[in-house]
């Protein structure tokens, strides 16, 4: 079975952390081949790449933002532009398409309810999410 894991970029907290274990946990399972998308190289490419774990990087961006403070109308209108701007303007997405066979994929998971993307490719590929 080959599961694609949808990181949030986090590597220092607890869904980064959680991610990692999981990965340790497949791995040691023997019939699971993880795969992790990350938005950038940190902690967590780094640990991919010590436990032999298929990654790839591709930037993108959560579509959900908490409202700390009374300015976060503001901030919401410009992380908001930002997210349009990364996922269907420059459409960075579409490198996964083409380095990660699709076909191949049993499972998508998306370690962080913020992220999007997992269920864009699910939707795409007919894929369980």
């Amino acid at each position: 079975m080959k599961i694609l894991h949808i990181s949030n970029g986090d590597d220092k907290l607890g869904s980064g952390r959680c991610l990692m274990e999981l990965l340790v946990y497949e791995k040691i399972q023997g019939d699971i081949i993880p795969i992790v998308v990350n938005p950038t190289e940190n902690g967590i490419t780094e640990f991919c790449r010590n436990h032999n774990i298929e990654y790839h990087v591709a930037p993108y961006r959560s579509f959900m933002y908490a409202q700390h403070d009374k300015q976060a109308w503001a901030k919401y209108l410009i992380r908001k532009s930002q997210y349009n701007i990364e996922m269907n303007v420059k459409a960075d997405y579409k490198k996964l398409e083409n380095e990660i066979n699709f076909s191949d994929i049993d499972l998508i998971h998306t370690n962080n309810c913020t992220i999007d993307l997992g269920i864009r490719f699910s939707k795409k590929y007919n894929i369980q999410h």
